[in-house]
């Protein structure tokens, strides 16, 4: 049963019990009236008396019907309302749960690359793939930055990009969480960070100087560099407002 469904009801019952105290009022109406029809006839005394005794018993005890009636109808709204109300902030506290709930769960979740990143970067990059040289470095020692590096990995392998490498890597004295990038000036990369921006996973740039022989791809110099660091202890759905300077940051 619906709100208004239940709406409906709800008066249907109340006028109900309007014309259930008009009638109770009718008969009370009618029990005064005999009393009086009873007092002026000419009857014997003790009929009299034990006439009006009747009639007055009955309209004690529709008066009485009629008063705790209506007091227990109201208390049974009473009830009705505490009942929806308690229903409500049950409900309420249940979505809270699972809004915390969905918070933990993003919050502790491994990054991957969906089906929908992988594709948009296989679109964006299948006619570029053989002039990109990507070298791809994720968080030595981190699980969960080594599974989403292979995902980009993967993803750029069947885009067609076959001058690429995965490697362990660390920045001791620099603090690293998110997805980082540098790339040559002349390569375009709004498609990479466009595409990772869209599934909430930012990607930084940072500079950095892909000449050095430590960057070589298959004696190649990359024109793409790809950092998996460590998750961002953040939750996905909000950043948290002491950090909105903080570059090295980003909240998914």
């Amino acid at each position: 049963m619906d709100l208004q469904q239940m709406q409906s009801l709800r008066e249907r019952i109340h006028r109900n019990e309007r014309i259930a105290h008009a009638g109770a009022l009718a008969v009370i109406a009618g029990l005064a009236l005999d009393v009086v029809i009873v007092y002026f006839e000419q009857r014997p005394c003790a009929e009299k008396v034990a006439q009006i005794a009747a009639d007055t018993l009955i309209a004690l005890g529709v008066l009485a019907e009629l008063y705790f009636g209506r007091k227990a109808s109201t208390d049974r709204d009473a009830l009705e309302r505490d009942a929806e109300e308690r229903v409500a902030t049950a409900n309420r506290l249940a979505q809270e749960a699972r809004e915390r709930a969905a918070i933990i769960e993003r919050t502790y979740a491994w990054r991957r690359v969906s089906r929908e990143l992988r594709d948009r970067l296989v679109t964006a990059i299948r006619q570029a793939s053989q002039t990109l040289v990507v070298r791809i470095e994720y968080q030595s020692g981190d699980p969960e930055a080594h599974r989403l590096a292979n995902d980009i990995g993967q993803a750029l392998s069947q885009a067609g990009v076959r001058n690429r490498s995965l490697t362990p890597n660390a920045y001791p004295l620099q603090a690293m969480y998110g997805l980082f990038a540098a790339h040559h000036a002349a390569l375009d990369v709004s498609w990479l960070t466009g595409a990772f921006a869209d599934a909430r996973m930012p990607i930084l740039l940072m500079p950095q100087d892909l000449t050095h022989p430590r960057f070589s791809v298959n004696a190649l110099p990359p024109n793409l560099y790809l950092f998996v660091g460590t998750k961002p202890w953040l939750s996905s759905l909000e950043n948290d407002p002491d950090d909105a300077d903080n570059p090295q940051s980003p909240a998914y």
